[in-house]
């Protein structure tokens, strides 16, 4: 099954929205999403398998759906399924330890039932598993080692002296369900060395309730100018220790993979022609924007120099930002996300050149207009930054969440409104067999995925912890997938006041904590919000200050309701959440390597110089607006 190309402007839209920012239109409602029958977090009806095979092993995506599809009859399941698998939905991730390839099916059977189809995957996933890959360490020596399950962890309600494994069914009483400590198997590798490693649902990303997706801490604020500084700082600068700065002299090349939203490229080349132009010839349309101009003309201005890399391997020079499109990203929007976001990425994009303008960005498509992707986007994303021939060190700024819920929440936001509640607390009362140990398990494709790419020569993979827009009273929530995962560097936000010496680290009120190994997790400024009633709205002083394109939105009063869409002048937000915080890292971990550190030790040395006052690993990066 192909899924439907996201709509792009065209030129007619492009036309209309500078006439408007011409003309100051007046506030145009934005269209209301379409209610979603089911706003549950995979997509449903859809089950992605994953496969290993040796690196020297070459196979078509027809032989790898024939080799998959092959393996799936011979399985003896319990309550099988049929599902279809199409080679145009394969996906390929190498490294030099292995080739990890996934393909979705359809299984037509769940395509109403999201109970069933879990059900079904964790059967399918019980019946192939293959122990988890463990990420590198800096002081690793010889080969990367796989290692016990670091979410195998007793229930709360359980005793802390028994073993991991404790309330685990008898093996003759066939659990319906598999349990967090469910063994995998061994390897059953054919004579190529091919075999099945896990089964996932097709996990979706996208504004929710507590912001998964792209969706930020805080709608974005719009600001009507700003004034550059003549000299020295400017306002979308940071100060941040020299050891932290981009090097002054011969710094190494280094990339920086966004993987986010991404504007169509009409929309980019109209920011160009409004806020950046091409010098007396070609003046703006409006006041100059100098951030938005490195981004796509180049450090001293310039013609146009964004780059359309869809399809290729190429990659453009280091001032130039390549942008990388997907046709076949999952139209979501879950829980009608109320405004449109395609300048996320770009406002990253915007803080990292700020801090890192030697660095090297590529700007990938995972996520469509409303902050809404999913696994398999996300999958192809790790594939394009982590592209064939790469020779430079790459950090992969990943500013999404995934919507898996975590110990001690709502499973009705997992499974949807139409869950059996009487099987759910039938099944909650079976120690160790509970269905957040079943999604807790299904999220092993996805690690492995993240942790194959850590294990590829020189990668660091930096995500946002997730936001709330009310902390609850048990205190932070835990951070989201994929900050939480092992080997991937989580990132909760800091308020401003925070950065203030003498004044108590915390983290901001809308941030999870930033990962669940405490030594690979960072905090950073991420925005401040203003105070008032949700939604949560950046706050005009102290919001993140960056660039954005498109049209802003505003929330319209009682009893018209709804979103306008407000003319954009400037080419300027404010703007506030983990999804902001998670550039800083990247960044300085970018300025490391480019002062000749690989990733992981670049990693290991922010760890270290960070301080460890009220919040560990609290960046000292702030923002000198």
């Amino acid at each position: 099954m192909h899924l439907s190309q996201p709509q792009r402007e065209g030129f007619l839209g492009t036309l209309r929205r500078i006439i408007c920012r011409l003309l100051r239109c007046d506030p145009q409602p934005h269209p209301q999403p379409r209610p979603k029958d089911n706003p549950i977090a995979f997509e449903p009806g859809k089950v992605i398998i994953m496969a290993e095979y040796p690196p020297g092993l070459e196979l078509t995506p027809r032989e790898i759906r024939d080799r998959v599809a092959a393996r799936l009859a011979a399985l003896k399941l319990d309550r099988p399924l049929n599902v279809n698998l199409a080679p145009e939905r394969v996906i390929v991730l190498r490294s030099p330890q292995r080739t990890l390839a996934t393909i979705t099916g359809d299984v037509p059977a769940a395509r109403q039932s999201p109970l069933l189809l879990l059900n079904f995957v964790s059967q399918l996933h019980h019946a192939i598993a293959l122990p988890q890959l463990v990420p590198p360490r800096p002081s690793d020596g010889g080969p990367v080692e796989v290692r016990d399950s670091p979410y195998n962890k007793p229930d709360a309600d359980s005793d802390p002296s028994q073993p991991p494994d404790a309330g685990s069914p008898a093996p003759d009483q066939a659990p319906a369900m598999l349990t967090a400590a469910t063994p995998t198997r061994p390897s059953s590798a054919d004579a190529q060395g091919f075999d099945l490693r896990a089964a996932s649902p097709n996990w979706l990303s996208s504004g929710a309730p507590y912001i998964g997706g792209g969706g930020p801490g805080a709608w974005p604020i719009g600001i009507a100018s700003v004034t550059p500084n003549a000299t020295g700082l400017q306002p979308w600068d940071f100060v941040v220790p020299s050891s932290f700065q981009s090097p002054e002299q011969n710094p190494l090349p280094v990339e920086v993979a966004i993987l986010d939203t991404v504007p169509d490229f009409l929309a980019l080349e109209s920011a160009y022609g409004t806020w950046v132009g091409n010098g007396p010839a070609l003046p703006p349309l409006r006041d100059p924007n100098p951030l938005l101009t490195t981004l796509l003309a180049g450090p001293s201005g310039g013609p146009f120099n964004v780059v359309d890399q869809s399809g290729t391997t190429a990659v453009g020079s280091a001032d130039q930002i390549d942008v990388l499109y997907q046709t076949g990203i999952i139209p979501v929007n879950l829980f009608q996300h109320p405004y449109p976001m395609a300048s996320h990425g770009l406002f990253i994009a915007g803080i990292i050149r700020s801090l890192a303008p030697q660095a090297k960005l590529r700007l990938i498509q995972v996520l469509n207009d409303d902050g809404g992707g999913s696994a398999e986007s996300i999958l192809q994303g790790l594939t394009l930054a982590d592209r064939p021939g790469r020779s430079v060190p790459l950090v992969i700024n990943c500013s999404f969440t995934l919507r898996i819920s975590r110990p001690g929440e709502d499973l009705a936001e997992t499974l949807g409104a139409d869950l059996d509640k009487a099987l759910a607390e039938d099944l909650k009362a079976t120690p160790g067999n509970t269905l957040q140990d079943k999604i807790n398990v299904l999220t092993q494709l996805m690690h492995d995925a993240f942790v194959h790419v850590c294990q590829s020569s020189n990668v660091v993979i930096v995500a946002a912890a997730g936001n709330n827009e009310v902390v609850p009273p048990t205190g932070h929530p835990q951070a989201r997938y994929p900050a939480a995962f092992d080997g991937v560097s989580g990132v909760a936000a800091l308020a401003k006041d925070d950065l203030d010496p003498g004044t108590p680290d915390a983290l901001a009120t809308y941030s999870h904590l930033a990962d669940d190994q405490l030594s690979e997790g960072f905090a950073a400024f991420g925005g401040d919000v203003a105070a008032g009633p949700a939604p949560l709205r950046a706050d005009v002083a102290n919001g993140m200050l960056g660039v954005f394109i498109e049209e802003l939105p505003e929330e319209l009063p009682p009893p018209t309701g709804g979103v306008a869409l407000t003319p954009n002048t400037s080419g300027w937000a404010r703007w506030s959440g983990t999804s902001f915080a998670t550039p800083v890292v990247s960044a300085i971990l970018a300025n490391l390597i480019s002062s000749n550190m690989t990733p992981l030790v670049a990693r290991e040395q922010l760890g270290i110089d960070a301080p460890d006052i009220d919040v560990s690993n609290a960046v000292p990066a702030r923002q000198f607006s």
